[in-house]
Order: C-alpha cells, then structure tokens, then sequence
C-alpha cells in the first residue's frame, strides 16, 4: 500500500499488538472487512509482527543457552 495515511497504520498496529480500544477494533474490523487494500496491508503488518516476535523468542533462548554453558563450565574450572 503506496501511501497509508499515519493515522491508519497507528490504529492497525495498535490492534495488531492488542492495545486498540473497542471503539478502535470495531473501526479496524470495518476497514479490513470494507476495504482489500487496507486488508491486504494489514496481512502483511500481520506476518511481519509474527517473525519479528519469532525471532525475538530465538535470540532469547539462543542467549540463555550460551549463559547456560558459560555457567556450566564455570562450575567445572572452579572459576
């Protein structure tokens, strides 16, 4: 979608992440069931959201791992 006006792209993003009002959701749901440019934007807000939250997950566990095994082998030199 070319040219999202901010007000928009806010209200969906707000609704995406669970932080919309009533009011808001009830707007959001009018967009996205009247209008397939806002619908399809918002699919692609959508997806984008669920990787970067996925990938977040993986660096945290990733990261807690590596303190794991530092640990581990601070126990095992004495150290």
């Amino acid at each position: 979608m070319a040219e999202v006006r901010d007000e928009i792209w806010i209200l969906l993003a707000r609704y995406l992440c669970g932080e919309a009002t009533p009011s808001e959701c009830l707007i959001v749901e009018i967009l996205l069931h009247e209008n397939e440019e806002v619908r399809n934007f918002y699919q692609q807000m959508e997806l984008d959201f669920l990787l970067n939250e996925n990938q977040g997950n993986k660096d945290a566990v990733n990261a807690f791992a590596r303190l794991d095994e530092r640990i581990k082998k601070s126990k095992n030199t004495g150290k």
